[in-house]
């Protein structure tokens, strides 16, 4: 069921001080309490809602076969490899913490060679990349990324590996709001270089870009691939028509060509 079927009777108020003070909102609270302790799963959705049921009629109830040491190494391996590059307070975390054994297991994929130190030119302090991730070619591409995508999800990482502030403002009020609401940042070879702020009108088909925004660094010869970037997510999401407002002028040669075109 929905968390809208959960009636809330808690006998005492969560207090927050903020939105989740009214009793329904507490059942979400609730919800996620059970789900990150194993005893309920999200097993669909109904629209943007998450559908809920016991973890025990969907999930195996067998415990793992692998042994403590074994899932500590397992996790340190996979987030890292996820991670593409992180220092060790980044990675190897369960939803409970670092698994046991975890310290052992850093250093045993260090001397095998599998967690390569690096270090990142103008950043302080000691990173680690999968071997996996160094062995693979590089291969450098325009394109916009969701505010929610792994690569930004975690915004301080972001700033410093970055130098790119960004910050969802869904949940600031419009006046206060320094780029927009739904922003995306566009990510170009290995450099975060500016943001978009966008709006698709389903009824009219129009994909509007209110304000395109570039990075100090941002170099001029990227605006065109900024620009076709805008339009590959346009013919993505099925747009007829496409407008671009405000456009840095760094860049605004080459976002001429999408008015023109």
């Amino acid at each position: 069921m929905c968390s809208r079927d959960l009636e809330g009777k808690a006998a005492v108020a969560w207090q927050t001080g903020g939105w989740n003070d009214r009793k329904q909102k507490q059942v979400g609270q609730m919800l996620e309490v059970l789900w990150r302790r194993g005893e309920i799963a999200v097993t669909g959705r109904e629209g943007q809602e998450r559908v809920w049921d016991l973890a025990e009629r969907w999930l195996p109830t067998h415990k793992s076969g692998l042994s403590p040491k074994d899932l500590a190494r397992t996790i340190l391996e996979k987030q890292l490899r996820s991670r593409g590059i992180a220092k060790v307070s980044q990675f190897g975390f369960g939803f409970d913490g670092r698994p046991p054994g975890w310290e052992s297991c850093l250093q045993d994929i260090i001397r095998e060679g599998i967690a390569i130190p690096v270090r990142v030119e103008g950043l302080k302090g000691l990173w680690y990349a999968h071997k996996e991730i160094l062995a693979r070619e590089f291969r450098p591409r325009t394109t916009l990324l969701s505010p929610f995508d792994r690569l930004i999800s975690n915004r301080q990482r972001t700033q410093e590996l970055f130098d790119f502030n960004y910050r969802l403002e869904i949940y600031v009020s419009p006046a206060n709001r320094k780029f927009g609401y739904y922003v995306l940042p566009i990510l170009h070879g290995d450099r975060l270089i500016g943001r978009i702020d966008p709006l698709f009108n389903r009824s009219s088909g129009e994909f509007l870009v209110k304000a395109v925004y570039a990075e100090e660094q941002a170099e001029p010869q990227a605006g065109a691939s900024a620009a076709h970037a805008i339009r590959e997510l346009a013919a993505w999401i099925g747009a007829t028509r496409l407008s671009v407002g405000t456009v840095p002028k760094v860049w605004q040669q080459a976002f001429n060509a999408i008015s023109q075109n």
